[in-house]
């Protein structure tokens, strides 16, 4: 329901990832349907642009010289398309979303310098920059520390209710995102 927090567990290989492909429309369903805004998701159109992802954290060269703010503005080419050169109005979105998730200090930083906690809230303000109604995020606690883990959930939260998101958490920790999700689907 739109508004509401989702956390999808279950074993590995169960097909969490997976369902949230299919929600992406990267991946078709064999049976059954997904609609996501009333349409499956492979003909979202220029509605595609209201789902935020953050995917499972993967390594990266931290040598790339990608500095926050151009990693947010990432986010920007799902409004704009491939190709399209970004503008101030894009550069306004990446920094409104940095300060929803409380790490505008960190926009000129390298993105490689930060700790796991500050690379995951960059992410989410890159999944946040274009007009985001529907945030899916798998595995987004991986690799951070408790109180890192308890603040990302608390930044969650906040959006959800402060910003109206549906927000969709695929999760191994059950105790954890059972404390934030409204609901709690298994697979």
């Amino acid at each position: 329901a739109r508004g509401s927090f989702v956390g999808v567990v279950g074993p590995n290989g169960a097909g969490k990832t997976t369902l949230l492909r299919v929600l992406l429309g990267l991946v078709r369903t064999y049976e059954g349907s997904i609609r996501v805004f009333g349409e499956p998701p492979d003909r979202l159109g220029e509605r595609r642009h209201m789902i935020g992802y953050v995917p499972q954290r993967s390594d990266f060269d931290r040598k790339f010289p990608a500095r926050v703010l151009d990693v947010v503005m990432m986010g920007r080419v799902a409004c704009r398309g491939l190709g399209r050169r970004l503008t101030r109005e894009d550069r306004d979105a990446a920094v409104r979303s940095l300060e929803l998730v409380d790490a505008l200090d960190l926009a000129p930083r390298p993105i490689g310098e930060l700790s796991g906690g500050q690379q995951q809230r960059v992410f989410l303000a890159r999944a946040l920059c274009s007009h985001t109604r529907l945030l899916l995020l798998d595995e987004p606690n991986t690799g951070l520390d408790v109180p890192a883990q308890n603040q990302f959930y608390e930044l969650l939260h906040t959006l959800q209710h402060e910003h109206g998101l549906t927000i969709i958490v695929v999760s191994h920790d059950i105790a954890k995102v059972s404390q934030f999700a409204d609901r709690i689907l298994c697979i």
